[in-house]
């Protein structure tokens, strides 16, 4: 790590030794500075919206923790703060991919580390003040798969939380300050690959103004994304941008609105984190496209029915 790379960001938090309940925990971690907010122990899930309620004021998250108990901690990246997930598929893989990030970016074996319960590891870091990080899936490509990135917009489970299968996420090295990122690593998490295309422009132009109709279609849309469980997000979502799609082919709606407020609700029900912000353009691409093809013909603006 070099001294001009810590120059510029020296303020780096410690990431705190939690003990204890979930709730101590969880004001441990917003004492600390940390947003967090409470996810399901079954399947990672957020219970709450968490881009407007993940909090580091100490008193709200015990309020919070309390009230949705069971629940696994989560905290909300943001800043410099990002973390590198290691996957272990497949199986015996972790230890060469341990090895092939030391090799390549020696500062992350100062890297705080959690183990999780499916074998993976996740190495805590920071970037350099100015540096935007964004969430990636299979960093180093079809060598080295399984190493993402969950970084500002994504969230990450956090010690001591437990699954309901009881497998535990648990700190596995000394280190609690993130690694401070190295201008090598850096250019590898920047250098994005292209993200799908933007689904074509509606055949009908936006009208400029959104009747009452189309806000609230939009609205129970996005609430029905948002809080689609595991299993059936990825139905809800092509459901709903093709529903909407229809709408903007009729010239009630935005389409860049839509596509940046269906992508939120996706950051909101946990599809992005899992499946990766490209795979979630592509559906919310040929949904919308589909509904495209079908405008919304509601006779009278803001009349008509689903």
């Amino acid at each position: 790590m070099s001294d001009e790379l810590e120059q510029l960001n020296p303020q780096i938090p410690f990431l705190p030794e939690p003990s204890g309940s979930i709730i101590e925990s969880a004001v441990a971690y917003a004492l600390a500075g940390f947003a967090v907010h409470p996810c399901r122990p079954i399947d990672k899930t957020p219970l709450t919206l968490w881009r407007m309620e993940a909090t580091n004021d100490p008193e709200r998250a015990r309020q919070l923790f309390r009230q949705l108990s069971p629940s696994m901690i989560a905290i909300a990246l943001a800043g410099g703060h990002f973390v590198i997930d290691g996957d272990p598929k497949p199986a015996g893989s972790i230890p060469k991919k341990y090895s092939y990030l030391l090799c390549a970016y020696p500062e992350l074996a100062q890297a705080p580390m959690v183990s999780t319960p499916s074998g993976g590891f996740h190495l805590h870091c920071w970037a350099p003040a100015g540096v935007k990080i964004g969430n990636r899936v299979n960093l180093f490509g079809p060598d080295m798969p399984g190493i993402d990135v969950r970084a500002e917009g994504g969230y990450i489970m956090a010690p001591p939380s437990r699954r309901s299968d009881g497998g535990e996420y648990l700190w596995a090295n000394p280190h609690r300050r993130p690694a401070l990122a190295s201008a090598r690593l850096i250019e590898a998490l920047i250098s994005r690959p292209k993200r799908p295309a933007a689904p074509p422009s509606a055949p009908t132009p936006f009208l400029g103004t959104i009747s009452r109709y189309a806000r609230g279609a939009l609205v129970g849309e996005l609430m029905r994304v948002a809080s689609a469980q595991r299993g059936e997000r990825n139905a809800t979502l092509n459901t709903a941008a093709f529903k909407l799609g229809t709408l903007i082919g009729a010239g009630l709606l935005p389409m860049e609105l839509v596509a940046r407020l269906l992508e939120r609700a996706c950051d909101d029900n946990g599809l992005a984190l899992d499946d990766g912000p490209a795979s979630v353009a592509a559906t919310i691409q040929s949904g919308l496209r589909a509904g495209m093809r079908h405008p919304r013909n509601l006779g009278i603006e803001g009349g008509g029915s689903d």
